[in-house]
């Protein structure tokens, strides 16, 4: 993979540069590198694949949902937190991203998760923790804007499933020791989610749209 694309795709999503800027120098990687990028279905319905690492800053990532065409793993879980801080740029499409407080007195009852990945997916562990949450917030964004989520917040990212939307991420500051957390059913059972490569070719699909 080309780093020094990463890198400047990182500076560039840091200091919050011009779309058209942006949305170049990407499609030069991934002309350059698409041959070597493979994307897997997220457990919440999206496509996702990591394109590189940025020296000193954090991952470079693409977040791609397709019209009509979602693998979302039973039982949904959207509400959940990060160990890094996202830095997301909207390069087609629109997103709403929601944020939640978790309170002891308002807010329905969910439990509390604990994450697990290993080479076959990601393993749910519940807590022995009840908590409640509430919708605090709920901003939309479009084509060419930018948002932030810091890890220590819960949040849930909403897309319509009639719209194509792709994000360039930029993941930062992560913390070494904490370990992510979602927000699902009540009980104590155990689910796992089993990472599936996308076998068409996504890239294809998005970039002359860009």
């Amino acid at each position: 993979m080309d780093t020094k694309l990463i890198n400047s795709l990182a500076k560039m999503m840091l200091k919050k540069d011009k779309r058209s800027i942006i949305k170049n120098t990407l499609k030069d990687f991934l002309i350059e590198n698409g041959d070597q990028i493979s994307f897997n279905w997220h457990p919440l319905g999206f496509l996702h694949s990591k394109l590189g690492h940025a020296a000193e800053v954090g991952d470079i990532r693409l977040h791609v949902w397709l019209p009509n065409n979602r693998k979302t793993q039973e039982p949904p879980m959207p509400i959940h937190d990060h160990v890094f801080n996202i830095n997301s740029f909207i390069l087609l499409g629109k997103v709403t991203n929601h944020i939640y407080d978790l309170t002891s007195s308002l807010g329905d009852k969910r439990q509390l998760y604990r994450v697990e990945y290993n080479n076959e997916g990601s393993l749910l562990k519940p807590l022995d923790t009840v908590i409640r949450c509430k919708l605090k917030s709920s901003q939309l964004y479009n084509k060419g804007e930018f948002y932030e989520v810091n890890k220590d917040k819960f949040h849930q990212t909403f897309v319509e499933i009639e719209d194509f939307t792709v994000t360039l991420v930029l993941t930062t500051d992560k913390d070494p020791v904490k370990e992510p957390n979602i927000l699902g059913p009540l009980g104590q059972e155990e689910y796992f989610y089993k990472r599936e490569k996308c076998e068409f070719p996504v890239i294809e699909l998005f970039l002359d749209l860009l």
